[in-house]
């Protein structure tokens, strides 16, 4: 199903930079003008959430992302948001339509079916972590490419094949999560000994992702960005049976985003100094709150 949503991110892509392009040679916000809407639709389209209901579930994901805001909005959007999700499984479960979150709800393996609160629990975190995940990345990964390695991203314009490696170099070298780890600690059932450290049971362990992508043990010269790295291992997912359930459509998004806007814009540059960009405090991710640009195909 999500390999099938290719076409429809391709249009969406399509579609808001032809708007950006209709607003003449004003600077495109790639947050609000793209990234955003562009995940958004596609996370709604995939669980079939009505197109009236996307912008109060954006309200709602944002209140609920912001850790260091009020803690009664953040109570607000959790509850407001799994409310919603309840209700979305609920109208599912009475007339199914073509798309995951009813293709879950006949999906059985024996007599065993997913269970309400599953089914809830799974479109909880489609929804949350499909949409604000994805969008902060394709504006990290644009900032990156534009501020840093703006040969790289004139390379991409003109070797478009080489982009799904590109993706994999950039999840493996722009960390998403501002604590540095996946903000969920596993603890210890038993005393276990990792990398010769003894963590005895019922502590916590946090991972430090962001680490583990920089290791020279295992990505040689990990601080430089190479799009020609092979055996890419990285940890941006997570790994195993904790691995990113929104991956394959995270990857989908990441590569159509990334492809089109160096094709169409090999010229691109920000429209204002790095350090003057606002970034989300205190999230769960580490995103840009706007991120504005001049998209242009040739040198002005």
């Amino acid at each position: 199903r999500v390999n099938g949503l290719r076409p429809l991110v391709e249009r969406l892509v399509t579609r808001l930079l032809d708007a950006a392009d209709a607003r003449g040679g004003a600077p495109a916000d790639l947050v609000e003008d793209f990234a955003s809407p562009l995940a958004l639709s596609v996370i709604c389209v995939l669980l079939g959430v009505p197109e009236e209901d996307r912008e109060q579930f954006r309200t709602w994901v944002r209140q609920f992302a912001t850790v260091s805001g009020p803690p009664e909005e953040a109570v607000e959007g959790r509850e407001k948001l799994g409310a919603y999700i309840s209700g979305l499984v609920a109208a599912k479960q009475e007339a199914p339509g073509d798309d995951v979150l009813s293709a879950l709800i006949a999906a059985r393996a024996g007599a065993d079916r997913l269970s309400f609160e599953e089914l809830v629990g799974l479109g909880y975190t489609l929804l949350g972590a499909g949409y604000d995940s994805t969008a902060g990345q394709i504006a990290n990964f644009v900032l990156t490419l534009l501020a840093h390695h703006p040969e790289q991203w004139r390379h991409l314009a003109d070797h478009p094949q080489d982009v799904p490696a590109a993706v994999e170099e950039l999840l493996r070298y722009v960390n998403l999560n501002a604590t540095d780890t996946s903000g969920l600690p596993r603890i210890a059932t038993e005393d276990v000994l990792v990398g010769g450290a003894r963590i005895p049971a019922g502590e916590a362990v946090f991972l430090a992702f962001a680490s583990a992508n920089r290791d020279e043990a295992v990505f040689p010269d990990a601080d430089r960005l190479d799009f020609a790295r092979t055996g890419n291992g990285h940890l941006a997912f997570g790994h195993g049976i904790h691995n990113c359930l929104g991956a394959p459509l995270a990857r989908i998004e990441l590569t159509v985003a990334l492809r089109e806007l160096t094709r169409r814009y090999p010229a691109t540059r920000l429209a204002v100094p790095e350090d003057e960009l606002p970034w989300r405090v205190g999230d769960v991710n580490h995103s840009l709150l706007a991120l504005p640009v001049h998209l242009a195909a040739a040198p002005s």
